[in-house]
């Protein structure tokens, strides 16, 4: 996986472990940095609907520089899930 993404994916984790949502953080870095992946586009698919839900939810509390990190990662994401959509929406 290219260092810009895994770069910005660290950014947003630590922005939103900073801001108090632990949960969101280790959820991302779990994804990004603990799980064994069969394939890259497994794991942008994943991180995408992760980053998805933390969007879905709309806390205030994200900070921009982790809400611009976050945005970086899904570009990265949508090269290869372009449609990539939580289930509902």
């Amino acid at each position: 996986m290219q260092t810009a993404f895994m770069d910005s994916l660290a950014r947003a984790a630590r922005g939103l472990r900073a801001a108090g949502l632990d949960a969101e953080a280790e959820e991302l870095e779990g994804l990004g940095f603990k799980t064994a992946w069969t394939s890259a586009s497994e794991m942008l698919g994943e991180i995408g609907l992760c980053i998805l839900r933390i969007e879905a939810h709309g806390d205030p509390r994200v900070p921009e520089g982790a809400r611009e990190a976050l945005e970086e990662c899904m570009k990265a994401v949508r090269a290869v899930w372009p449609r990539i959509a939580l289930a509902g929406c």
